[in-house]
């Protein structure tokens, strides 16, 4: 059983309407309630207001140290002793007041907190208290008696009532507010022995509340509320406490396997979802400018993927997050919107980026300031990334034509035998023609501009998905996977002819021109074969006259 979508609009109406619905409950009920003419009821309630507030706004989160980002239905309030003892001793009207006014009451301490989702978990709340107004008048004043059989009796019957209001109203309104299947929330309850343990710890004290009322007055029933919001703010400082360590200790472990495995982005991916969590309506991206072309790439990426309409959207956040050393920029179009934080280095050069993507229809993006501090916690892992492509680089690029290197383009010609494909591909070697007569006549200088033009126009002219490295001295090798022969032959041509009309010159005014030899590969051959059919087709060429482009056909 899935729960149907709903537009966000259509959400938001129904938390107005649930609050609506319960403030005109409470109006018609308060003037046929004598008890809240009371003085000390008043105070209660005004003192029970107050406290709720602060409850919710230090709701204790049920998911320990997995990092998460915090939803609805992921923290509990305490405020069940208050609101429960308040409704025992005053009513429901009196527990309907204090938790309609305090829910919302909360956004106060929570600024980033929605005003409508407040007002419904306190609305929802006041429906339940209203009702339970039929059912406490036959509460038995025996039931706060001091034995085992009246609290245990109490305590179980607010778990029911507590179970009915949870799997009856709470999960099906936010399954359906939260997109999520109901069976889901539902399972995932039932097995939460933190909520449960919560929720009887709460019944338990809303049992002493309500003696400590009944037995030696209002004061001390006070007195007895307090314990719950400060241990509500206590539990929250310490939670927050454990998780900023749990991050700061995974962020140390991640650059220490970082530099230990020389492959940072499982660790960045982990610091990623300790700060930020994951969201089935965000995707958060990590960007960094890294390779030769020193372009913006996407690292990683958490989260559903998008459309290409986001694209340009980031390209524009990112762009302008250049002139700036801290703090985010947001960037949309009216359907989509991306915010975006920078990760610089210590000489305040912009080296990466973090960003949160979402569908308008999807909501705000939360806590851009968590992007900051994410951005800024993921800079000296961005640092070593670029550290760690730049040495393997120099590892796999010749440095003088910004090819792959002889054992790189090896390794590619092996992977590509070794890959079984259907048609293996095939082979250019690729020999610039009296180049020693170059560097005798005019300088090894000249010869180096020669092999850079000759390696740039290589890399211009091969087709996407073939590699390009340079052989050894002036010679060039490509490899063409899953390429026929006429291919091979196409591209041997367009490469011989792009040499010679480059622009070089020898000594003597002739064009510095090229021989091509062309190597089909075939299925299980080893790559001495198939070098050595590519160099025998190379000095046929040159035998012929060179400046040709030549297959010899087995």
């Amino acid at each position: 059983m899935s729960v149907q979508l709903r537009p966000r609009n259509v959400i938001r109406a129904f938390n107005a309407l649930t609050f609506v619905v319960a403030a005109m409950a409470v109006a018609l009920r308060v003037p046929h309630d004598p008890s809240l003419a009371r003085m000390d009821v008043r105070i209660l309630v005004g003192v029970a207001v107050v406290l709720v507030a602060i409850a919710v706004r230090y709701s204790v989160p049920l998911r320990g140290l997995r990092g998460k980002r915090q939803t609805t239905e992921d923290s509990v309030s305490l405020d069940l002793p208050i609101t429960l003892s308040l409704f025992i001793v005053a009513g429901g009207a009196a527990a309907a007041i204090a938790t309609l006014i305090g829910f919302p009451l909360s956004r106060l301490f929570r600024r980033r907190a929605d005003w409508l989702a407040l007002a419904f978990g306190g609305g929802s709340r006041a429906i339940f208290f209203l009702f339970g107004d039929a059912f406490r008048a036959h509460i038995p004043a025996s039931a706060f008696d001091y034995t085992p059989q009246a609290v245990f009796g109490f305590i179980a019957i607010m778990m029911l009532a507590l179970l009915a209001f949870v799997y009856l109203w709470h999960l099906p309104t936010t399954a359906w507010r939260e997109k999520q299947p109901l069976e889901r929330l539902w399972n995932r309850y039932l097995r939460d022995r933190h909520l449960w343990g919560l929720l009887a710890v709460q019944a338990i004290w809303a049992y002493a509340c309500c003696e400590f009322m009944l037995r030696a007055g209002a004061l001390y029933g006070l007195l007895a509320w307090l314990p719950m919001p400060t241990l509500a703010v206590i539990g929250r400082s310490l939670y927050l406490a454990r998780s900023e360590n749990a991050r700061l200790r995974m962020t140390r472990d991640a650059i220490t396997a970082m530099l230990v495995e020389r492959d940072p982005i499982p660790q960045i991916n982990s610091v990623v979802a300790a700060s930020l969590g994951g969201s089935a309506r965000e995707t958060v991206q990590v960007l960094a400018t890294i390779g030769r072309d020193a372009e913006w790439r996407v690292v990683t990426s958490i989260g559903p993927p998008r459309d290409a309409e986001f694209d340009g959207l980031r390209a524009a956040a990112v762009r302008r997050l250049t002139d700036r050393r801290g703090g985010w920029l947001a960037s949309e179009d009216g359907a989509r919107s991306v915010i975006a934080a920078g990760a610089y280095d210590e000489n305040g050069h912009l080296i990466g980026a973090i960003c949160a993507l979402r569908y308008a229809r999807d909501g705000r993006i939360g806590n851009p300031e968590k992007l900051v501090k994410t951005a800024r916690e993921l800079a000296p892992l961005l640092r070593d990334l670029g550290n760690i492509q730049r040495a393997q680089d120099a590892a796999e690029i010749d440095g003088l034509t910004q090819l792959a290197n002889r054992s790189t383009i090896l390794d590619y010609v092996r992977a590509t035998l070794e890959g079984e494909p259907a048609e293996p591909g095939a082979l250019l070697l690729l020999d610039i023609d009296h180049f020693k007569a170059i560097n005798d006549h005019l300088g090894h200088l000249a010869g180096d501009r020669c092999l850079r033009t000759v390696g740039e126009i290589v890399a211009r002219n091969v087709r996407d998905g073939d590699r390009a490295g340079r052989f050894g001295g002036e010679e060039f090798l490509v490899v063409m996977p899953r390429a026929t022969s006429e291919m091979a032959l196409a591209v041997g041509e367009r490469l011989r002819a792009g040499i010679e009309g480059c622009g070089l010159y020898h000594g003597d005014g002739t064009p510095v021109t090229c021989s091509v030899g062309v190597a089909t590969l075939e299925v299980g051959e080893s790559l001495e074969s198939a070098l050595a059919r590519a160099d025998r087709a190379l000095y046929a060429a040159k035998r012929s006259g060179r400046n040709k482009v030549v297959e010899l056909i087995a």
